[in-house]
């Protein structure tokens, strides 16, 4: 893949970016993992982590996929240029029209997040979980 298209900055900053080609749509979504809550409450996330999520629709069939979690914001921006390029290069075209997957791209993230929260582990040290085998 050759990466020698520089997107605008407002398209890199974008928190969704809109490309199409004829009938076909793509949107790609910037999203963070952390919680909404803690970031309400702590003005920032303890989980600083990205998604990218993008829905495309070629005639009638409609495509959801997720990359990530990306450790920071940089990786996210440059893996989401990374597409934006290739797709560039198969014929899209950077749309300005209004995104159409915002709901359902809500939806995916809280989903995201609440799967992460179901799984957290407890990784607290506790001197009575460690069995000794002396003879």
């Amino acid at each position: 893949m050759r990466l020698d298209f520089n997107p605008s900055q407002a398209v890199i900053q974008a928190g969704v970016v809109v490309l199409t080609q004829g009938d076909a749509r793509t949107e790609l979504y910037l999203k963070t993992c952390g919680d909404l809550s803690e970031q309400r409450d702590l003005n920032e996330s303890s989980d600083k982590s990205y998604t990218l999520i993008a829905f495309s629709r070629v005639a009638d069939s409609e495509r959801i996929a997720r990359q990530g979690p990306y450790t920071t914001r940089a990786q996210a921006v440059a893996a989401r240029t990374a597409i934006i390029n290739e797709l560039l290069r198969l014929g899209y075209e950077v749309a300005e029209s209004q995104p159409l997957w915002e709901l359902k791209a809500q939806q995916e993230i809280s989903r995201i997040r609440q799967t992460k929260s179901q799984s957290g582990g407890n990784y607290a040290f506790d001197p009575k979980d460690v069995f000794f085998d002396f003879p």
